[in-house]
């Protein structure tokens, strides 16, 4: 007796319940699930892409290895830098904000011009950080020149090279000797102490030193005249 005969003597009840599909169902599952994968995985990139070919920015999406920032923040750490202020200028998906936030940064601010990558690093901070990361971290959506970093003890920068000088110029104005300034991938322009020293505005570049290189991930010193900006700190910390 084959299957079809042996299903055709089953009483009434039984071949209404008989799933004449239920061979192809696993499969049917597993392609729908590949599909909405594929979907997913389609859009998501082309809405990290949309934002930079609309407005035709110089800047490509390039993820900063999280355990490079940390490593990074660490050797900081180790000089004995207050953790007050960390700001992220560029900040892409949030990790390096994230890194600030769980080393003890007092607040980590994350600055991203690209609206969809500001939104995912909301999203993860909302949903996969603790509540102590989510208080003492901001994402603001805004072009990160406009941003004054004036209250920063720790600032990372990520631009490509033809914004790098004028990258330079804003920290020189803006930010106090003794700030440390974290760049990944891209050189940042530094002033040499005789440009520094002439002092006829031949050179408006950042005057620091670089007190550490490593995997692509160099640190900088800021140097120069010191100076304090309690004001700026506090206006940063009630936002």
């Amino acid at each position: 007796m084959n299957d079809e005969d042996a299903i055709s003597r089953l009483p009434q009840a039984q071949l209404d319940a008989y799933d004449y599909d239920a061979p192809n169902s696993g499969s049917n599952r597993r392609l729908r699930t590949a599909g909405i994968m594929a979907g997913t995985t389609v859009f998501g990139t082309l809405a990290l892409i949309a934002p930079f070919v609309v407005s035709r920015s110089p800047l490509p999406y390039m993820a900063t290895p999280g355990y490079k920032v940390q490593r990074a923040l660490q050797y900081i750490s180790r000089q004995g830098h207050l953790r007050g202020v960390f700001v992220d200028l560029g900040s892409g998906d949030g990790e390096a904000v994230y890194q600030a936030t769980r080393l003890g940064y007092s607040r980590a601010i994350g600055v991203e011009l690209n609206w969809t990558l500001y939104a995912l690093a909301q999203f993860r901070r909302l949903f996969f950080w603790s509540r102590d990361e989510r208080s003492r971290s901001t994402f603001l959506c805004r072009n990160f020149f406009d941003f004054d970093v004036s209250a920063a003890d720790t600032v990372m920068v990520f631009g490509v090279t033809p914004l790098m000088k004028p990258l330079s110029e804003k920290i020189a104005r803006e930010c106090n000797a003794g700030t440390y300034v974290l760049s990944y991938r891209f050189l940042l322009p530094i002033a040499t102490r005789l440009e520094r020293d002439k002092g006829d505005g031949s050179s408006d570049a950042l005057y620091a030193n670089v007190v550490y290189d490593e995997e692509e991930m160099r640190i900088y010193k800021c140097l120069g005249d010191t100076s304090t900006k309690d004001a700026k700190k506090e206006e940063l910390f009630i936002k």
